[in-house]
């Protein structure tokens, strides 16, 4: 072959290859819907689908024909999936498995098979999930109510809660709970979950259950973050964990809520934000140093929210229901001391757990700003998370990676002294988070902010514009 022939035919191939490249750059209808398709219900799309045969011949558009499928998921007045069939239970099944990848824990950690056997009988494990579940699927439920509130969730699925279910109605009440009351019987009616598919989300039944100083409580406020299954499942296998403001706190739960909620990770202030808060003479060693104090001036501030709960020491684990064996190990002590004169003390105290709970929200923003909000209550946490801005980027964040594969980075990119290395593409992505995050606490839509993500540009492309731009 000629050197002349040998260029044309390069030239030729680069042409070919350019072209491919190109018009492989923005999928098409039919990968489109099936992209889709895929994202609501992990599944791949059945041959003899209706609207894939309408998709195929033009009459429908891919992004309507994948809304039309999200949209019969919704959920009716009764919480209950709007048109129960395959499709709609594919999606609110992927979206709750999707929401469950929210959470740093993702499962109950029992301290012994029975009793993570019968607490999952009456406490649904996906519960903090299904919290998001039925913001996305109810046009009525704003997102910012998840973080307020006692109510706990729980999901509707196909057969019934049965009075027989499972090794808690062996279990005679006073040896179910930590109570000495064996008088009181054990109501087993709508007590346990449902078996079978989701379909539904709702409100979990208000249960009695005594704690240990008689206390009768369903949740602890403050929405999912005091919900009691997202407690049990984050507050760590620590017996008897009863904090006193220095050493001993609940810091895997307030770690786990900046992980969850914020899409952070500690340290979350700058060196000069944790200064005012180290003491020389401390008895509690990272009080005095400047290295360690930047992670606890967040978490151990934040875990005064839950200073009243703790843990107790399960029974035996041998199954025998004739046993005195507790199961509802997460409990909390009514506060009966006074509000200390320090908010975070430097020293422990050993009524720390017993007086009211009242800390800080307490982190440098995604763009640098410095939050510092007192509160007097979970509940009152649980707002204040509510109000921020990162708490939307955050969850937008979190459908973006779902539905591009790409995962930004939310770091306060502002601090001169810790740089976070991002490049042009990677910024252009989070720009793109924060501004749905930024729309989503305006409108308060999880399914609206999935639909503009769906119907973006960027979802169009065969590889998101990962490397090729729009």
């Amino acid at each position: 072959m000629s050197e002349m022939y040998y260029m044309k035919y390069v030239v030729c191939i680069l042409l070919i290859l350019s072209c491919s490249m190109a018009s492989a750059l923005e999928l098409s209808d039919l990968a489109l819907f099936n992209r889709c398709y895929s994202h609501l219900t992990k599944k791949r799309i059945n041959s003899s689908h209706a609207l894939l045969k309408q998709v195929k011949d033009g009459s429908i558009d891919p992004i309507s024909a994948c809304f039309s499928i999200f949209d019969k998921a919704a959920l009716d007045s009764n919480g209950n999936i709007g048109v129960d069939d395959a499709d709609s239970r594919a999606v609110i099944k992927t979206m709750t498995q999707f929401h469950n990848t929210y959470f740093n824990e993702r499962a109950f950690k029992g301290q012994n098979s029975c009793q993570r056997r019968v607490t999952l009988d009456i406490n649904d494990e996906l519960a903090p999930a299904l919290h998001f579940t039925r913001a996305l699927l109810s046009s009525s439920t704003e997102l910012s109510s998840i973080m307020k509130g006692t109510k706990e969730v729980r999901g509707v699925r196909e057969t019934p809660s049965p009075v027989d279910r499972g090794p808690a109605s062996e279990a005679a009440f006073h040896k179910y709970l930590d109570t000495s009351d064996v008088s009181t019987p054990w109501d087993v009616s709508a007590a346990f979950l449902g078996t079978g598919d989701l379909i539904g989300v709702t409100d979990a039944p208000s249960l009695v259950l005594p704690q240990v100083n008689e206390e009768v409580l369903n949740s602890f406020g403050g929405g999912v973050i005091g919900s009691k299954m997202y407690i049990q499942r984050v507050l760590g296998n620590d017996v008897d964990n009863r904090s006193d403001g220095g050493v001993r706190m609940n810091r895997h739960w307030s770690k786990s809520v900046v992980k969850d909620f914020l899409c952070r990770d500690l340290p979350m202030i700058r060196e000069s934000d944790g200064a005012p808060y180290i003491d020389p003479t401390s008895s509690v060693s990272f009080r005095t140093q400047s290295a360690c104090i930047g992670c606890h001036a967040t978490m151990d501030r934040m875990a005064g929210a839950i200073r009243g709960i703790y843990r107790m020491v399960p029974g035996k684990d041998n199954c025998n229901y004739t046993d005195n064996s507790r199961t509802e190990h997460v409990f909390f002590r009514a506060p009966d001391r006074p509000l200390s004169d320090e908010a975070w003390p430097s020293k422990p105290d050993r009524d720390y757990y017993r007086r009211p709970a009242g800390g800080y929200l307490y982190f440098r923003s995604y763009n640098g700003d410095l939050i510092h909000r007192k509160f007097d209550s979970i509940e009152q946490l649980g707002e204040q998370i509510s109000q921020t801005n990162d708490f939307y980027v955050c969850a937008a964040k979190k459908y973006y990676k779902y539905l591009t594969g790409v995962d930004v980075s939310l770091a306060d990119i502002n601090d001169p002294f810790s740089p976070v290395g991002l490049n042009e593409e990677d910024l252009k992505h989070r720009n793109k988070v924060i501004s749905y995050g930024l729309d989503l606490k305006k409108h308060q839509s999880l399914s609206k902010m999935l639909k503009e993500m769906i119907s973006s540009p960027t979802y169009r492309l065969s590889d998101y514009g990962i490397q090729v731009g729009e």
